[in-house]
Protein backbone atom coordinates (compact mmCIF):
# COMPACT_ATOMS: atom_id res chain seq x y z
CA UNK A 1 0.00 0.00 0.00
CA UNK A 2 0.81 3.55 -0.83
CA UNK A 3 -0.14 7.05 -0.48
CA UNK A 4 -1.76 9.43 -2.87
CA UNK A 5 -2.92 12.30 -1.09
CA UNK A 6 -5.54 11.59 1.36
CA UNK A 7 -6.38 7.85 -0.28
CA UNK A 8 -5.07 4.94 0.32
CA UNK A 9 -3.98 2.84 -2.92
CA UNK A 10 -3.21 -0.79 -2.91
CA UNK A 11 -1.77 -2.95 -5.21
CA UNK A 12 -3.90 -6.09 -4.94
CA UNK A 13 -6.67 -7.22 -2.45
CA UNK A 14 -5.86 -5.47 1.34
CA UNK A 15 -8.02 -8.38 2.72
CA UNK A 16 -9.47 -5.79 5.40
CA UNK A 17 -10.68 -7.34 8.46
CA UNK A 18 -10.97 -3.96 11.18
CA UNK A 19 -15.06 -4.27 11.33
CA UNK A 20 -14.73 -0.80 9.14
CA UNK A 21 -18.13 -0.49 6.94
CA UNK A 22 -17.02 -0.12 3.52
CA UNK A 23 -19.14 1.05 0.46
CA UNK A 24 -18.09 -0.69 -2.60
CA UNK A 25 -18.50 0.07 -6.25
CA UNK A 26 -16.17 -1.29 -9.13
CA UNK A 27 -15.09 -0.36 -12.56
CA UNK A 28 -12.02 0.88 -15.04
CA UNK A 29 -12.19 4.33 -14.50
CA UNK A 30 -10.56 5.19 -17.70
CA UNK A 31 -10.48 8.67 -17.61
CA UNK A 32 -12.28 9.57 -14.62
CA UNK A 33 -15.10 11.75 -16.15
CA UNK A 34 -17.95 13.90 -15.09
CA UNK A 35 -20.28 10.66 -15.20
CA UNK A 36 -17.43 8.90 -13.03
CA UNK A 37 -17.40 12.02 -10.67
CA UNK A 38 -20.92 11.87 -9.82
CA UNK A 39 -20.53 8.03 -9.99
CA UNK A 40 -17.97 8.33 -7.49
CA UNK A 41 -19.46 11.20 -5.38
CA UNK A 42 -22.64 9.33 -4.84
CA UNK A 43 -20.73 6.48 -3.06
CA UNK A 44 -18.31 8.79 -1.17
CA UNK A 45 -21.39 10.00 0.38
CA UNK A 46 -22.95 7.10 1.01
CA UNK A 47 -20.20 5.85 2.90
CA UNK A 48 -19.84 9.25 4.93
CA UNK A 49 -23.85 8.36 5.93
CA UNK A 50 -22.99 5.19 7.09
CA UNK A 51 -19.95 6.55 9.20
CA UNK A 52 -17.67 4.10 7.07
CA UNK A 53 -15.28 4.45 4.12
CA UNK A 54 -15.74 4.03 0.29
CA UNK A 55 -13.67 1.50 -1.60
CA UNK A 56 -12.92 1.99 -5.78
CA UNK A 57 -11.87 -1.37 -7.38
CA UNK A 58 -9.96 -0.60 -10.78
CA UNK A 59 -8.19 -3.01 -12.83
CA UNK A 60 -4.79 -3.02 -14.68
CA UNK A 61 -4.06 -3.80 -17.27
CA UNK A 62 -7.73 -2.51 -18.86
CA UNK A 63 -9.44 -5.83 -19.02
CA UNK A 64 -9.89 -5.34 -23.34
CA UNK A 65 -5.81 -5.32 -23.94
CA UNK A 66 -6.06 -8.97 -21.68
CA UNK A 67 -8.92 -10.44 -23.40
CA UNK A 68 -8.27 -8.91 -27.15
CA UNK A 69 -4.32 -7.87 -27.27
CA UNK A 70 -2.73 -4.78 -27.87
CA UNK A 71 -4.27 -4.88 -31.57
CA UNK A 72 -7.89 -4.36 -29.69
CA UNK A 73 -7.91 -0.67 -31.04
CA UNK A 74 -7.88 0.48 -27.31
CA UNK A 75 -6.33 4.03 -26.22
CA UNK A 76 -6.18 4.80 -22.60
CA UNK A 77 -7.34 8.26 -22.06
CA UNK A 78 -5.38 7.90 -18.54
CA UNK A 79 -2.58 6.10 -17.92
CA UNK A 80 -2.80 3.95 -14.21
CA UNK A 81 -0.93 6.57 -12.41
CA UNK A 82 -3.05 9.44 -13.83
CA UNK A 83 -6.14 7.53 -12.86
CA UNK A 84 -5.41 6.72 -9.55
CA UNK A 85 -4.47 10.80 -8.98
CA UNK A 86 -7.90 11.20 -10.59
CA UNK A 87 -9.71 9.20 -7.89
CA UNK A 88 -7.53 10.69 -4.89
CA UNK A 89 -9.05 14.28 -5.80
CA UNK A 90 -12.45 12.89 -6.27
CA UNK A 91 -11.83 12.16 -2.43
CA UNK A 92 -11.87 8.14 -2.76
CA UNK A 93 -10.83 6.49 1.05
CA UNK A 94 -9.26 3.22 -0.69
CA UNK A 95 -8.36 2.62 -4.19
CA UNK A 96 -7.76 -0.79 -4.97
CA UNK A 97 -5.72 -2.04 -8.41
CA UNK A 98 -6.71 -5.32 -9.15
CA UNK A 99 -4.07 -7.11 -11.14
CA UNK A 100 -6.36 -8.20 -14.46
CA UNK A 101 -5.67 -11.51 -16.13
CA UNK A 102 -6.83 -14.67 -18.20
CA UNK A 103 -6.98 -15.91 -14.69
CA UNK A 104 -8.94 -13.74 -13.17
CA UNK A 105 -11.22 -13.06 -16.25
CA UNK A 106 -12.91 -16.60 -15.66
CA UNK A 107 -13.26 -16.61 -12.23
CA UNK A 108 -16.90 -17.82 -11.18
CA UNK A 109 -19.17 -15.13 -10.34
CA UNK A 110 -19.76 -16.36 -6.75
CA UNK A 111 -15.63 -17.01 -6.07
CA UNK A 112 -15.49 -13.11 -7.01
CA UNK A 113 -17.75 -12.38 -4.66
CA UNK A 114 -16.34 -14.13 -2.13
CA UNK A 115 -12.65 -13.90 -2.54
CA UNK A 116 -13.18 -10.12 -3.86
CA UNK A 117 -15.73 -9.08 -2.13
CA UNK A 118 -15.88 -10.39 0.75
CA UNK A 119 -12.38 -11.45 1.61
CA UNK A 120 -10.24 -8.82 -0.70
CA UNK A 121 -11.91 -5.34 0.19
CA UNK A 122 -14.66 -6.58 3.23
CA UNK A 123 -17.19 -5.05 1.62
CA UNK A 124 -20.65 -3.95 3.51
CA UNK A 125 -22.39 -2.09 0.80
CA UNK A 126 -21.84 -2.83 -3.08
CA UNK A 127 -23.03 0.02 -5.20
CA UNK A 128 -23.87 -1.46 -8.75
CA UNK A 129 -26.08 -0.29 -12.03
CA UNK A 130 -29.21 -2.05 -13.53
CA UNK A 131 -26.66 -3.77 -15.85
CA UNK A 132 -24.21 -4.54 -13.90
CA UNK A 133 -22.06 -7.80 -15.08
CA UNK A 134 -19.24 -9.81 -13.63
CA UNK A 135 -17.30 -12.71 -13.50
CA UNK A 136 -16.50 -15.78 -16.20
CA UNK A 137 -18.55 -14.72 -19.42
CA UNK A 138 -20.44 -11.77 -17.46
CA UNK A 139 -22.37 -14.35 -15.92
CA UNK A 140 -22.86 -12.36 -12.55
CA UNK A 141 -25.80 -10.20 -12.42
CA UNK A 142 -27.70 -7.88 -9.87
CA UNK A 143 -29.91 -10.95 -8.25
CA UNK A 144 -26.72 -12.89 -7.90
CA UNK A 145 -25.10 -10.25 -6.05
CA UNK A 146 -28.40 -9.93 -4.20
CA UNK A 147 -28.56 -14.39 -3.31
CA UNK A 148 -25.19 -13.84 -2.08
CA UNK A 149 -25.46 -10.97 0.09
CA UNK A 150 -27.53 -12.71 2.40
CA UNK A 151 -25.30 -15.50 2.75
CA UNK A 152 -22.01 -13.15 3.38
CA UNK A 153 -23.61 -10.16 5.09
CA UNK A 154 -23.94 -7.16 2.74
CA UNK A 155 -26.23 -4.97 1.08
CA UNK A 156 -26.56 -4.42 -2.32
CA UNK A 157 -27.93 -0.70 -3.36
CA UNK A 158 -28.21 0.15 -6.71
CA UNK A 159 -26.99 3.78 -8.39
CA UNK A 160 -30.63 6.12 -8.44
CA UNK A 161 -32.31 5.88 -12.01
CA UNK A 162 -32.80 9.50 -11.53
CA UNK A 163 -29.03 9.72 -12.04
CA UNK A 164 -28.60 6.91 -14.77
CA UNK A 165 -31.08 8.69 -16.90
CA UNK A 166 -29.27 12.00 -16.76
CA UNK A 167 -25.89 10.62 -17.30
CA UNK A 168 -24.53 11.22 -20.49
CA UNK A 169 -20.77 10.72 -20.58
CA UNK A 170 -19.05 7.73 -21.10
CA UNK A 171 -15.26 7.00 -21.76
CA UNK A 172 -16.23 5.81 -25.08
CA UNK A 173 -17.53 9.68 -25.66
CA UNK A 174 -14.54 10.89 -24.58
CA UNK A 175 -12.22 8.62 -26.51
CA UNK A 176 -14.34 9.83 -29.82
CA UNK A 177 -13.58 13.57 -29.34
CA UNK A 178 -10.01 13.38 -28.48
CA UNK A 179 -9.25 11.78 -31.76
CA UNK A 180 -11.48 13.64 -33.55
CA UNK A 181 -9.52 16.17 -32.57
CA UNK A 182 -12.32 18.15 -30.05
CA UNK A 183 -10.54 18.51 -27.31
CA UNK A 184 -12.54 21.13 -26.31
CA UNK A 185 -15.46 18.47 -25.95
CA UNK A 186 -12.98 16.44 -24.07
CA UNK A 187 -12.86 18.79 -21.49
CA UNK A 188 -16.04 19.31 -21.15
CA UNK A 189 -17.04 15.87 -20.30
CA UNK A 190 -13.69 15.09 -18.01
CA UNK A 191 -14.70 18.22 -16.44
CA UNK A 192 -10.98 19.23 -16.51
CA UNK A 193 -8.35 19.31 -20.11
CA UNK A 194 -7.11 15.63 -21.23
CA UNK A 195 -3.28 15.47 -20.32
CA UNK A 196 0.01 13.95 -21.77
CA UNK A 197 2.85 12.83 -20.06
CA UNK A 198 6.71 12.34 -20.81
CA UNK A 199 10.31 12.44 -20.30
CA UNK A 200 12.87 15.26 -22.18
CA UNK A 201 15.50 13.30 -23.95
CA UNK A 202 18.15 14.73 -26.67
CA UNK A 203 17.50 15.84 -30.06
CA UNK A 204 19.31 16.34 -33.18
CA UNK A 205 18.89 20.32 -33.68
CA UNK A 206 16.14 20.23 -36.59
CA UNK A 207 13.69 22.99 -35.05
CA UNK A 208 17.03 25.33 -34.04
CA UNK A 209 17.12 25.48 -37.82
CA UNK A 210 14.52 26.45 -38.25
CA UNK A 211 14.16 28.66 -35.71
CA UNK A 212 12.34 26.83 -33.01
CA UNK A 213 14.41 25.80 -30.69
CA UNK A 214 13.33 22.19 -29.41
CA UNK A 215 13.20 19.33 -27.06
CA UNK A 216 12.20 16.13 -27.72
CA UNK A 217 10.05 14.41 -24.90
CA UNK A 218 9.22 10.63 -24.69
CA UNK A 219 5.92 9.21 -24.01
CA UNK A 220 5.61 7.39 -20.87
CA UNK A 221 3.53 4.98 -22.79
CA UNK A 222 2.21 3.45 -26.07
CA UNK A 223 -0.77 3.11 -24.54
CA UNK A 224 -1.38 6.34 -24.37
CA UNK A 225 -4.51 8.28 -26.52
CA UNK A 226 -3.50 10.79 -28.71
CA UNK A 227 -5.73 13.62 -30.13
CA UNK A 228 -6.07 13.96 -34.12
CA UNK A 229 -3.40 15.15 -35.81
CA UNK A 230 -3.10 19.09 -36.00
CA UNK A 231 -2.46 22.14 -33.94
CA UNK A 232 -3.76 22.85 -30.70
CA UNK A 233 -2.97 25.41 -28.13
CA UNK A 234 -2.05 23.64 -24.76
CA UNK A 235 -0.40 24.26 -21.34
CA UNK A 236 2.78 22.58 -19.89
CA UNK A 237 3.85 21.70 -16.44
CA UNK A 238 6.99 20.66 -15.10
CA UNK A 239 6.38 17.79 -12.65
CA UNK A 240 10.05 17.61 -11.83
CA UNK A 241 10.69 19.55 -8.70
CA UNK A 242 14.15 17.39 -7.74
CA UNK A 243 16.65 16.68 -10.19
CA UNK A 244 16.48 20.11 -11.56
CA UNK A 245 14.60 22.55 -9.43
CA UNK A 246 12.91 25.61 -10.99
CA UNK A 247 10.88 28.61 -10.67
CA UNK A 248 8.35 27.54 -13.00
CA UNK A 249 7.81 23.81 -11.55
CA UNK A 250 5.34 24.38 -10.26
CA UNK A 251 3.16 26.79 -12.50
CA UNK A 252 1.46 26.26 -15.97
CA UNK A 253 2.87 27.43 -19.12
CA UNK A 254 1.42 28.06 -22.12
CA UNK A 255 2.29 27.05 -25.30
CA UNK A 256 1.09 25.94 -28.81
CA UNK A 257 1.46 21.95 -30.01
CA UNK A 258 1.48 20.06 -33.07
CA UNK A 259 0.44 16.06 -33.21
CA UNK A 260 1.56 14.81 -36.88
CA UNK A 261 3.91 13.25 -39.28
CA UNK A 262 5.82 16.73 -40.27
CA UNK A 263 5.10 15.78 -43.91
CA UNK A 264 6.82 18.93 -45.18
CA UNK A 265 10.12 18.41 -43.60
CA UNK A 266 10.10 14.32 -43.17
CA UNK A 267 9.17 11.50 -45.40
CA UNK A 268 9.30 9.36 -42.51
CA UNK A 269 5.82 9.59 -41.31
CA UNK A 270 6.11 8.57 -37.57
CA UNK A 271 3.93 10.21 -35.57
CA UNK A 272 5.78 13.64 -33.43
CA UNK A 273 4.04 15.69 -30.75
CA UNK A 274 6.10 18.84 -30.80
CA UNK A 275 5.20 21.67 -28.42
CA UNK A 276 6.28 25.37 -28.27
CA UNK A 277 6.32 26.36 -24.64
CA UNK A 278 5.85 30.18 -23.54
CA UNK A 279 8.48 31.03 -20.90
CA UNK A 280 9.88 33.76 -18.80
CA UNK A 281 13.15 32.90 -18.87
CA UNK A 282 15.34 29.51 -19.62
CA UNK A 283 15.08 25.75 -17.81
CA UNK A 284 17.24 23.05 -18.29
CA UNK A 285 14.62 20.31 -19.59
CA UNK A 286 16.73 17.11 -19.60
CA UNK A 287 15.59 14.57 -18.44
CA UNK A 288 12.47 16.07 -16.93
CA UNK A 289 8.83 14.74 -16.38
CA UNK A 290 6.18 17.29 -18.44
CA UNK A 291 2.79 16.98 -18.52
CA UNK A 292 0.84 18.85 -21.43
CA UNK A 293 -2.83 20.33 -21.36
CA UNK A 294 -4.96 20.32 -24.21
CA UNK A 295 -7.43 23.23 -24.52
CA UNK A 296 -8.21 24.09 -28.05
CA UNK A 297 -7.64 22.99 -32.06
CA UNK A 298 -6.34 25.65 -33.79
CA UNK A 299 -5.87 23.62 -37.18
CA UNK A 300 -5.67 19.83 -39.18
CA UNK A 301 -2.43 19.16 -40.01
CA UNK A 302 -0.87 20.53 -43.52
CA UNK A 303 2.11 19.84 -45.95
CA UNK A 304 3.50 23.13 -47.06
CA UNK A 305 5.85 24.37 -50.40
CA UNK A 306 9.01 24.62 -48.06
CA UNK A 307 10.28 25.70 -45.16
CA UNK A 308 9.32 29.27 -45.24
CA UNK A 309 5.76 28.27 -45.80
CA UNK A 310 5.85 26.48 -42.96
CA UNK A 311 8.18 28.63 -40.76
CA UNK A 312 5.32 31.69 -41.33
CA UNK A 313 2.47 28.84 -40.39
CA UNK A 314 4.32 28.57 -37.13
CA UNK A 315 4.07 32.40 -36.28
CA UNK A 316 0.63 32.41 -37.04
CA UNK A 317 -0.24 29.37 -34.72
CA UNK A 318 1.87 30.93 -32.11
CA UNK A 319 0.08 34.50 -32.17
CA UNK A 320 -3.54 32.59 -32.24
CA UNK A 321 -2.31 29.94 -29.20
CA UNK A 322 -0.99 33.28 -27.81
CA UNK A 323 -4.47 34.83 -27.97
CA UNK A 324 -6.43 31.76 -26.67
CA UNK A 325 -4.52 31.32 -23.43
CA UNK A 326 -4.80 34.89 -22.55
CA UNK A 327 -8.63 33.67 -22.09
CA UNK A 328 -7.76 31.73 -19.67
CA UNK A 329 -5.60 34.41 -17.67
CA UNK A 330 -2.06 33.16 -18.05
CA UNK A 331 0.60 35.67 -18.75
CA UNK A 332 2.79 34.88 -21.56
CA UNK A 333 6.24 36.21 -21.59
CA UNK A 334 9.56 33.66 -23.51
CA UNK A 335 9.36 30.95 -25.34
CA UNK A 336 11.12 27.90 -25.70
CA UNK A 337 10.08 24.75 -27.86
CA UNK A 338 9.80 20.83 -26.58
CA UNK A 339 8.87 18.21 -28.95
CA UNK A 340 7.48 15.24 -28.14
CA UNK A 341 7.39 11.68 -29.86
CA UNK A 342 4.92 8.94 -30.00
CA UNK A 343 6.51 6.36 -31.75
CA UNK A 344 3.72 3.71 -32.45
CA UNK A 345 4.72 -0.05 -32.69
CA UNK A 346 8.18 0.91 -30.89
CA UNK A 347 9.90 1.17 -27.88
CA UNK A 348 12.48 3.79 -28.76
CA UNK A 349 11.72 7.09 -30.01
CA UNK A 350 13.43 9.03 -32.84
CA UNK A 351 15.42 11.90 -31.74
CA UNK A 352 14.27 15.35 -33.24
CA UNK A 353 15.76 18.31 -32.28
CA UNK A 354 16.78 20.51 -28.95
CA UNK A 355 18.57 23.33 -27.46
CA UNK A 356 18.37 25.03 -24.14
CA UNK A 357 19.56 28.37 -25.67
CA UNK A 358 20.12 31.29 -22.59
CA UNK A 359 17.11 33.62 -22.79
CA UNK A 360 17.06 36.73 -20.37
CA UNK A 361 14.94 37.01 -17.82
CA UNK A 362 12.79 40.53 -17.51
CA UNK A 363 12.96 39.39 -13.66
CA UNK A 364 14.99 37.42 -11.33
CA UNK A 365 12.98 35.09 -8.84
CA UNK A 366 15.84 35.05 -6.67
CA UNK A 367 14.64 37.85 -5.33
CA UNK A 368 10.85 36.46 -5.69
CA UNK A 369 9.48 33.21 -4.47
CA UNK A 370 7.33 30.37 -4.81
CA UNK A 371 6.94 29.17 -1.02
CA UNK A 372 4.56 26.53 0.23
CA UNK A 373 5.63 26.88 3.96
CA UNK A 374 3.86 29.70 5.80
CA UNK A 375 6.04 30.40 8.34
CA UNK A 376 9.09 30.08 6.03
CA UNK A 377 7.31 32.59 3.58
CA UNK A 378 6.44 35.21 6.72
CA UNK A 379 10.37 35.52 7.43
CA UNK A 380 10.77 37.29 4.02
CA UNK A 381 7.73 38.37 3.26
CA UNK A 382 8.87 41.03 0.94
CA UNK A 383 10.44 38.08 -1.09
CA UNK A 384 7.19 36.07 -2.07
CA UNK A 385 4.91 36.30 -5.27
CA UNK A 386 2.90 32.55 -4.96
CA UNK A 387 2.12 31.38 -1.74
CA UNK A 388 0.66 28.09 -2.04
CA UNK A 389 -0.77 26.18 1.09
CA UNK A 390 -3.14 23.44 -0.68
CA UNK A 391 -3.69 20.67 1.97
CA UNK A 392 -2.06 22.59 4.86
CA UNK A 393 -5.47 21.51 6.98
CA UNK A 394 -6.31 25.23 7.45
CA UNK A 395 -9.46 26.17 9.45
CA UNK A 396 -8.50 29.88 9.09
CA UNK A 397 -6.28 31.99 7.59
CA UNK A 398 -3.65 33.86 9.91
CA UNK A 399 -4.51 37.71 9.47
CA UNK A 400 -0.49 37.69 9.15
CA UNK A 401 -1.31 37.24 5.31
CA UNK A 402 -1.71 41.13 5.13
CA UNK A 403 2.28 40.92 5.16
CA UNK A 404 2.81 40.20 1.66
CA UNK A 405 3.59 43.10 -0.36
CA UNK A 406 4.40 41.66 -3.43
CA UNK A 407 2.62 38.43 -3.49
CA UNK A 408 0.19 37.99 -6.77
CA UNK A 409 -0.87 34.24 -6.21
CA UNK A 410 -2.39 32.29 -3.36
CA UNK A 411 -3.47 29.02 -3.31
CA UNK A 412 -5.97 27.86 -0.69
CA UNK A 413 -7.42 24.49 -1.73
CA UNK A 414 -8.63 21.27 -0.35
CA UNK A 415 -8.87 22.80 3.04
CA UNK A 416 -11.37 23.57 5.63
CA UNK A 417 -11.63 27.30 5.18
CA UNK A 418 -15.36 29.08 5.89
CA UNK A 419 -13.98 32.45 5.71
CA UNK A 420 -11.26 34.41 4.34
CA UNK A 421 -9.35 37.02 6.44
CA UNK A 422 -10.21 40.74 6.40
CA UNK A 423 -6.86 41.19 6.73
CA UNK A 424 -6.30 40.11 2.75
CA UNK A 425 -7.73 43.11 1.75
CA UNK A 426 -3.74 44.88 1.94
CA UNK A 427 -2.18 42.33 -0.35
CA UNK A 428 -2.89 45.12 -3.49
CA UNK A 429 -0.43 43.18 -5.68
CA UNK A 430 -2.88 39.54 -5.37
CA UNK A 431 -3.39 38.92 -9.34
CA UNK A 432 -4.89 35.18 -8.72
CA UNK A 433 -6.58 33.48 -5.67
CA UNK A 434 -7.30 30.09 -5.39
CA UNK A 435 -9.55 28.77 -2.47
CA UNK A 436 -11.32 25.63 -4.44
CA UNK A 437 -12.56 22.19 -2.15
CA UNK A 438 -13.21 24.13 0.78
CA UNK A 439 -16.25 25.42 3.00
CA UNK A 440 -17.43 28.56 1.57
CA UNK A 441 -20.71 29.33 2.16
CA UNK A 442 -20.64 33.11 0.49
CA UNK A 443 -18.66 35.06 -1.86
CA UNK A 444 -15.54 36.00 0.31
CA UNK A 445 -16.76 40.19 0.59
CA UNK A 446 -13.17 40.95 1.01
CA UNK A 447 -12.16 40.01 -2.19
CA UNK A 448 -13.92 43.13 -3.69
CA UNK A 449 -11.28 44.69 -2.12
CA UNK A 450 -8.93 43.60 -4.60
CA UNK A 451 -9.64 45.30 -7.74
CA UNK A 452 -6.02 43.62 -9.07
CA UNK A 453 -7.59 40.35 -8.96
CA UNK A 454 -7.55 38.71 -13.17
CA UNK A 455 -8.32 35.29 -11.63
CA UNK A 456 -10.80 34.09 -8.78
CA UNK A 457 -11.05 30.36 -8.37
CA UNK A 458 -14.02 29.43 -5.53
CA UNK A 459 -14.70 25.91 -6.90
CA UNK A 460 -16.30 22.86 -5.10
CA UNK A 461 -18.05 24.73 -2.24
CA UNK A 462 -21.27 25.88 -1.17
CA UNK A 463 -21.35 29.60 -2.50
CA UNK A 464 -25.11 30.43 -3.45
CA UNK A 465 -24.82 34.16 -4.73
CA UNK A 466 -22.68 36.16 -6.38
CA UNK A 467 -22.39 40.02 -4.86
CA UNK A 468 -24.41 42.71 -7.01
CA UNK A 469 -21.03 44.63 -6.86
CA UNK A 470 -18.53 42.00 -8.12
CA UNK A 471 -17.40 45.25 -10.90
CA UNK A 472 -15.48 46.54 -8.03
CA UNK A 473 -13.01 44.43 -9.51
CA UNK A 474 -12.49 45.85 -12.27
CA UNK A 475 -9.49 43.71 -13.74
CA UNK A 476 -11.27 39.73 -13.52
CA UNK A 477 -11.05 38.04 -16.32
CA UNK A 478 -11.84 34.58 -15.14
CA UNK A 479 -14.11 33.30 -12.73
CA UNK A 480 -14.23 29.67 -11.85
CA UNK A 481 -17.09 28.40 -9.52
CA UNK A 482 -18.25 25.07 -10.78
CA UNK A 483 -19.27 22.43 -8.20
CA UNK A 484 -21.02 25.40 -6.13
CA UNK A 485 -24.83 25.83 -6.06
CA UNK A 486 -25.36 29.26 -7.97
CA UNK A 487 -28.52 29.89 -9.82
CA UNK A 488 -28.57 33.82 -10.33
CA UNK A 489 -26.15 36.43 -11.39
CA UNK A 490 -25.93 40.23 -11.34
CA UNK A 491 -26.15 42.11 -14.19
CA UNK A 492 -23.13 44.08 -13.04
CA UNK A 493 -20.86 41.23 -14.43
CA UNK A 494 -21.50 42.33 -17.40
CA UNK A 495 -19.53 45.45 -16.95
CA UNK A 496 -16.11 43.75 -16.26
CA UNK A 497 -14.24 44.68 -19.60
CA UNK A 498 -12.08 42.62 -19.54
CA UNK A 499 -13.95 39.56 -18.29
CA UNK A 500 -13.34 36.67 -20.80
CA UNK A 501 -14.13 33.55 -18.90
CA UNK A 502 -16.53 32.08 -16.67
CA UNK A 503 -16.81 28.06 -15.12
CA UNK A 504 -20.07 27.20 -13.83
CA UNK A 505 -20.18 23.59 -14.79
CA UNK A 506 -22.13 21.56 -11.47
CA UNK A 507 -24.19 24.38 -10.40
CA UNK A 508 -27.76 24.41 -9.84
CA UNK A 509 -28.83 26.19 -12.95
CA UNK A 510 -32.25 25.91 -14.64
CA UNK A 511 -31.90 25.79 -19.04
CA UNK A 512 -33.68 29.15 -18.44
CA UNK A 513 -31.27 30.91 -16.19
CA UNK A 514 -28.49 29.34 -18.48
CA UNK A 515 -29.90 31.01 -21.47
CA UNK A 516 -30.22 34.55 -19.67
CA UNK A 517 -26.56 33.68 -18.29
CA UNK A 518 -25.76 33.45 -22.33
CA UNK A 519 -27.41 36.67 -23.41
CA UNK A 520 -26.35 38.48 -20.11
CA UNK A 521 -22.39 37.95 -21.35
CA UNK A 522 -22.10 37.59 -25.00
CA UNK A 523 -18.74 38.03 -25.32
CA UNK A 524 -18.04 35.65 -22.39
CA UNK A 525 -16.53 31.90 -22.81
CA UNK A 526 -19.53 29.85 -20.71
CA UNK A 527 -18.79 26.76 -19.08
CA UNK A 528 -21.86 25.03 -18.29
CA UNK A 529 -22.96 21.29 -17.31
CA UNK A 530 -26.52 20.18 -19.44
CA UNK A 531 -29.39 20.39 -16.89
CA UNK A 532 -27.94 17.49 -14.26
CA UNK A 533 -25.48 15.95 -16.82
CA UNK A 534 -24.50 12.55 -15.23
CA UNK A 535 -25.93 5.99 -18.25
CA UNK A 536 -23.31 5.29 -16.00
CA UNK A 537 -20.39 3.68 -18.23
CA UNK A 538 -17.66 2.45 -15.66
CA UNK A 539 -15.21 1.48 -18.98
Amino acid sequence: MFLCLEVRIHKGLPGFKDGVHRVVTSGTFDGVHLGHGALLKWVTDRAHSKSGESVILTFDPHPRLVLFGEDCGLALIDTLDERLERLAKAGVDHAVVVPFDLEFSRMHPVDYVRSVLVEGVGVGTIVVGHDHRFGAGREGDVALLEECSEAFGFSVEKIPAEIIDQVTVSSTKVRKALQGGDVELGQRLLGRPFVMRGTVVRGAGLGRELGFPTANLKLNTLLKLIPAVGAYAVTARLLDTVNSPGPNDDQALGGMCNIGHRPTVSEEGTLQIEAHLFLDQPIDLYDRPIELSFHTRLRPEQKFEGRPALVAQLENDRHRALKALRSLGLSLVRTLTIALVALIGTSQPKALAQTTDPIPATWSWDTARVYTDYEQALARPERVIRLDLTRDKLRELDPRIGRFSQLRELVLDRNKLGALPQELRFVHTLERISVSSNRLESFPQVLLELKGLREIDLSDNEIEDIPLNIDRISRLERLILWGNIIANFPATLSSIDSFTHLDLLHNEMTRVEQEFLKTLLPGVHIELSPPCLCNFENE
